[in-house]
């Protein structure tokens, strides 16, 4: 089979890790396909040079993998009407493309063969995001172009994949889906991976020492953003302080890595206001080889997030065998299920409860780390492959050129 993939925004975090782990899977496990990739052009040479697949120009009988350079022309809409309308139904073409899986969110309106979208982005469709992106100075309006667009993405695509049933069901509200062919398929996990031995991040040493003085380590893995909901967590810590519990919170934030500057700072202020400064600590972006070591070093991991479409670091704190405290959200249910301790959304008491019970009762800690565990081999990005390739050859084989 021969798949276009359309991965033109794998530049950073959760759309760069899923393209370089779905493209794993395939060149081990999955011989006979071939997969022609336009990626940004700094990812495309990030993965040329790690993973030393092929990167130039076309080639109709070249390597299984070819990585193709993709240079945006225009911005916003034109931008994407010039990538939907021409360059990609172009590049299906000339790669005879048998399948087109648009990873994107957004597809293409008339493509030459049969297109499976997959829906990534749960801001585009949840409400909360709107409302509270108001409350804080944020312009709703940028980000309504991009849901109207995904939205007739899907009207035109032959077949839908989400990451959860949370945000199909999001989605649904906007757009009817009884009568498009739609499936959910969580997200993979590479378990052997991400506990291969790597240099320990900087921050670690720290760590060990704030263990050793009797501290406890809650954890979160994101950079700044408005859905993220960490305000919540910051305003629930003073009463942590109050019950004498001895802690420090840990995150990956770094201002370099947030399109949020201005809300990044008032973060931090509020923080300095409230007398935790000596409780919140950052170890800016940490390398994804690097996390099980930050993972493991860890009490209790905290994912407030009022919007997600799938939430990969829950996955890899549950890896890592750690009791995780979330909002209450319905992705996080269905991810999560037994195996974590759910508070309400925007209610910073009840967030600090939850924690409270983690750090003051041992017991329960290891009784969740271990529902997390068993429940983290539920995913596997080798059982994703296999299910999407079979998607992908359903859809090829079975439906019309669109």
């Amino acid at each position: 089979m021969r798949i276009l993939i359309d991965a033109s925004t794998a530049n950073m975090g959760g759309a760069l890790n899923y393209i370089t782990q779905l493209l794993q899977e395939i060149q081990l496990t999955a011989k006979g396909h071939q997969c022609f990739v336009l990626l940004p052009p700094q990812t495309s040479e990030s993965l040329h040079t790690s993973m030393g697949w092929y990167r130039g120009p076309l080639q109709e009988d070249g390597p299984s993998i070819q990585l193709l350079d993709y240079t945006p022309r225009g911005k916003g809409p034109l931008k994407y009407l010039y990538d939907h309308l021409y360059l990609i139904p172009k590049l299906a073409k000339q790669c005879r493309a048998d399948i087109l899986f648009s990873s994107t969110g957004f597809g293409t309106w008339w493509s030459p063969c049969p297109e499976l979208l997959l829906i990534r982005n749960a801001a585009y469709f949840c409400p909360l995001y709107q409302e509270h992106g108001s409350k804080q100075g944020r312009a709703f309006w940028s980000l309504l172009p991009r849901r109207w667009l995904s939205l007739f993405s899907i009207r035109m695509a032959d077949f839908i994949l989400f990451p959860s049933d949370a945000i199909r069901k999001e989605v649904a509200c906007y757009i009817p889906l009884h009568n498009k062919r739609t499936d959910v398929l969580h997200y993979g996990f590479a378990h052997k991976s991400f506990r291969e031995e790597t240099s320990p991040p900087p921050i670690l040493e720290q760590i060990k020492t704030w263990k050793s003085e009797g501290y406890k380590i809650l954890l979160h893995v994101s950079s700044y953003a408005i859905h993220k909901n960490m305000e919540v967590v910051l305003e629930a810590l003073p009463e942590l302080c109050r019950m004498g519990i001895k802690f420090k919170w840990v995150t990956t934030l770094s201002r370099e890595k947030t399109g949020h500057k201005a809300l990044y700072d008032t973060f931090f202020q509020r923080a300095q206001q409230l007398g935790l400064s000596e409780h919140l600590e950052t170890s800016g972006h940490i390398h994804h080889k690097q996390l099980h070591a930050l993972y493991q070093s860890a009490d209790v991991f905290v994912f407030p997030s009022f919007t997600e479409s799938f939430g990969q670091p829950l996955v890899e704190a549950m890896a890592s065998g750690l009791p995780v405290v979330a909002s209450d959200r319905p992705v996080h249910r269905e991810l999560g299920e037994d195996a974590f301790l759910y508070f309400e959304t925007f209610d910073p008491a009840s967030c600090a409860s939850m924690l409270a019970q983690v750090l003051q009762d041992s017991e329960l800690a290891n009784d969740l780390g271990q529902r997390s565990l068993q429940r983290s081999k539920q995913f596997s990005w080798q059982k994703y492959t296999r299910e999407i390739l079979k998607k992908l050859q359903d859809v090829a084989n079975t439906l019309p050129t669109s």
